[in-house]
């Protein structure tokens, strides 16, 4: 009687639908390239990844940001103007941040842009 109880256990899990779910492991991994173009830089663009949706894809994206900066080039907010699409608006969201205390004196464009390579 132990045995069939045991059997049916196993045949039980070889039919569930997890055991034949494709991992994200089985897709091949692809070089991408994050190109950040400005003259000044937030301290959150290492938070910064390839939009899986994005990815999956293979579609190339980009974002444009404004930074404000004041007299000793301390960064304060930074804000997303525009964005290719909604999966970039999203990441480049993570450098996004609430208004500091800086006496702005300027504003400085950044640009960020995904690609991916062949």
């Amino acid at each position: 009687m132990k045995h069939a109880s045991i059997i049916l256990c196993v045949l039980a899990a070889g039919v569930m639908p997890v055991a034949n779910a494709q991992s994200a492991g089985d897709t091949p991994a692809r070089a991408f390239e994050i190109k950040v173009e400005g003259a000044v830089a937030p301290s959150g663009l290492h938070q910064l990844t390839y939009p899986y949706s994005a990815g999956v894809k293979s579609r190339a994206g980009s974002c444009d940001l404004s930074v404000k900066v004041d007299d000793q080039g301390n960064i304060g907010a930074v804000s997303v103007e525009a964005c290719s699409s909604d999966d970039f608006a999203t990441e480049a969201s993570k450098l996004v941040g609430v208004d500091e205390t800086v006496e702005v004196a300027s504003v400085h464009p950044l640009r960020i842009e995904w690609s991916m390579e062949d």
